[in-house]
């Protein structure tokens, strides 16, 4: 398992290429009924977007991290450029057009340990795969990629593959042309609503490994040969929002870093998705390595009791970390 071996030495440890977003955070205890009126607890702009915060948290854990995406031309992308910087980043391959960055309407329910998410986009932000620094490609160890913009997430995907380059797709829902980037994957990492049989999906893409994420469950695995299931850590909850995307970055530095067999890799992932619920945002309560570690090696640690089977999720979706929309 793990990442190719790098015929000579590269820049990166890893790349990501995709969304990056402004999140406008509300917290409330519960949300009012249809029509009704309630008093926010908190209301925060926050940087955010799922591969952005992948490469935050992947510096975080010690990678060299590269991110290339598009930035509107309005004040917010400051925001996201900023956090990337403060994390250090590599942004220099970003580009910026006219137009307003991505943003996200994230309403989060502490009571129900919940939250909605609503975003809108604009089209000036996809890039031309004829565009793309295509180039950059070949100096990182591994590549990430979402679904975000398809036809130049294949062609980055494809330059990965030419050279020798282990591509993460993360993928939460069906668009078209999805196939081609699928084929492309080494590793796949989906959202247990996208995908409820794994062997399935990995029988009919080019993934060495699929794997789901199960919000409080935790993350199963499937390598073509064995299922793998690591429970989620059961810890207080402040924010779900980016628990997905920190259980990629973990899977990144695990896989870099040769952990084996696939078990210990998603463990040391829940524990990123669980040290990140502790805080507000996609990016706050992105851990460093020495906190994964002694959460994934505490003897006092306790793990969720979901049990999960191909096809089912498990039965304790509302405790622990977990995304709303289960990615």
């Amino acid at each position: 398992m793990g990442a190719r071996k790098a015929q000579f030495p590269r820049t990166w440890d890893v790349i990501g290429f995709g969304e990056n977003s402004v999140d406008l955070v509300a917290s409330i205890g519960r949300l009012p009924p249809p029509d009704g009126k309630g008093r926010l607890d908190a209301l925060t702009t926050l940087p955010g977007g799922q591969v952005a915060t992948a490469m935050v948290g992947s510096a975080r854990l010690g990678l060299r991290s590269r991110y290339i995406g598009s930035f509107g031309s309005d004040p917010n992308a400051a925001i996201v450029r900023h956090a990337l910087s403060a994390a250090g980043v590599d942004a220099s391959l970003c580009r910026r057009v006219a137009g307003t960055t991505r943003t996200a309407l994230v309403l989060v329910e502490t009571e129900m340990r919940s939250r909605t998410v609503l975003w809108q986009r604009d089209d000036a932000l996809a890039w031309p795969p004829g565009d793309l620094p295509i180039h950059a490609v070949s100096d990182a160890q591994m590549l990430l990629v979402d679904a975000t913009d398809l036809p130049a997430a294949v062609a980055m995907a494809s330059a990965a593959r030419s050279a020798g380059v282990t591509t993460m797709a993360d993928v939460d829902e069906e668009v078209p042309g999805l196939d081609r980037l699928l084929e492309l994957s080494d590793i796949l990492v989906v959202s247990a609503a996208f995908a409820s049989d794994i062997r399935d999906l990995h029988a009919h893409s080019g993934a060495k490994v699929v794997i789901a994420t199960l919000g409080a469950d935790g993350a199963v695995a499937w390598d073509g040969t064995q299922e793998h299931h690591s429970p989620g850590f059961v810890v207080p909850v402040v924010d779900t929002t980016g628990a997905g995307d920190a259980i990629r970055a973990g899977l990144i530095a695990a896989i870099l870093r040769t952990l084996d067999p696939w078990t210990p890799v998603l463990d040391f992932a829940n524990a990123c998705a669980a040290l990140n619920c502790g805080a507000n945002g996609a990016q706050a309560g992105l851990p460093g390595r020495a906190d994964v570690e002694a959460l994934v090696t505490s003897p006092a640690t306790t793990r969720s009791k979901g049990v999960w089977a191909t096809g089912h999720r498990g039965s304790q979706a509302s405790v622990g970390p977990g995304r709303g929309e289960l990615v």
